[in-house]
C-alpha cells in the first residue's frame, strides 16, 4: 500500500474479513508507509463525519446489503452551508465581518444597529447532495431507505434479467433490478456497475436499454467516468468525454 508522496492519514472502512487482512498487511509495512492508517470494521449501520472550517459537512454512511457474504453499501452526503453574495452586502451598504458566523448559525445578526437576515445576503441556501453505491448485492428491501433521495445511485447490475436465477444464486442484481431500486429510492441518475464480462459492446447496451424501460435516466459505468453533481437544482451531468445525451 504505497501512495506516492502521501502524508495525510487514511481511513479504511470494510467488513471484518477485509479489515483483518488490511490490518495484517499494515502491521508488516507500518514503518514504511509514511502516513497513518485507521481501519474501521463495519458492523451493521454506521457513519463517519468530516467537517471543514467553512462549515460544510461530509458524512459517509455504510449499511448492510444482500450478498452471499458479508457486504456493505455506502452513501456520501455533502451538507453545504449557505453561500454569501458580496454583491448583496454592497447593496445593503455593509461589509462582511466576524458577525458572519452568527448570521450563518442563527439566521440573523445585527450589524451597526441594522438587523440582517440570512436570506437577504445569500446567493444559495444550504443544500444536501447525496451519492449512493450499493456494492455487490441482490435486490432486497433492506437498503432502500439508506439510498433514498440519492442524486446519483451506483448499483450492482451484473446480469440481464434473462439470467435472473443466476443473479440471485450469486447474490447479484440484474439491470432491471437496479432500475426498480432507483425508482423506489427516488434517485435522479442510475449508474449500472459490476457488469459481467460476458456483456461487451452491443450486449452491454442491452443492459442499459432494459434498465431505461423502468428508469429512463440510466447510464453504464465506464473506467475513469466522471459525473458532475451540481449543488443547485440541476440534474447530474456526465464528464470525461461522455455526453449527457447518452441518457
Amino acid at each position: 500500500m504505497y501512495v506516492g508522496g502521501r502524508s495525510r492519514g487514511l481511513t479504511i472502512i470494510a467488513p471484518s474479513s477485509i479489515a483483518w487482512f488490511v490490518s495484517e498487511a499494515l502491521e508488516a509495512k507500518e514503518d514504511r508507509l509514511g502516513f497513518k492508517v485507521d481501519v474501521i470494521v463495519a458492523r451493521g449501520r454506521g457513519s463517519l463525519e468530516v467537517r471543514r472550517a467553512s462549515g460544510d459537512i461530509l458524512t459517509l454512511r455504510w449499511f448492510p446489503v444482500c450478498h452471499t457474504v458479508e457486504a456493505y453499501g455506502y452513501t456520501l452526503e455533502w451538507r453545504l452551508r449557505p453561500r454569501i453574495s458580496l454583491e448583496r452586502f454592497e447593496a445593503l451598504n455593509i461589509k462582511p465581518g466576524p458577525w458572519l458566523r452568527d448570521l450563518l448559525e442563527r439566521g440573523e445578526a445585527t450589524v451597526e444597529g441594522v438587523k440582517v437576515k440570512l436570506e437577504d445576503v445569500v446567493r444559495r441556501s444550504e443544500v444536501t447532495v447525496k451519492l449512493s453505491y450499493t456494492g455487490d448485492t441482490a435486490p432486497c428491501n433492506d437498503y432502500v431507505e439508506d439510498i433514498r433521495g440519492s442524486r446519483v445511485l451506483v448499483h450492482d447490475s451484473t446480469f440481464h434479467s434473462e439470467l435472473e436465477a443466476e443473479a440471485r444464486s450469486k447474490g447479484h442484481s440484474t439491470s432491471k433490478d437496479a432500475a426498480v431500486k432507483a425508482l423506489e429510492a427516488g434517485a435522479e441518475l442510475l449508474v449500472l456497475t459490476h457488469v459481467s464480462s460476458r456483456y461487451r459492446g452491443f450486449e452491454a447496451r442491452r443492459l442499459v436499454e432494459e434498465a431505461r424501460r423502468v428508469f429512463p435516466k440510466t447510464v453504464l459505468s465506464k473506467d475513469m467516468m466522471r459525473i458532475a453533481i451540481s449543488p443547485l437544482e440541476h440534474p447530474p451531468r456526465l464528464g470525461g468525454g461522455l455526453s449527457s445525451t447518452s441518457w
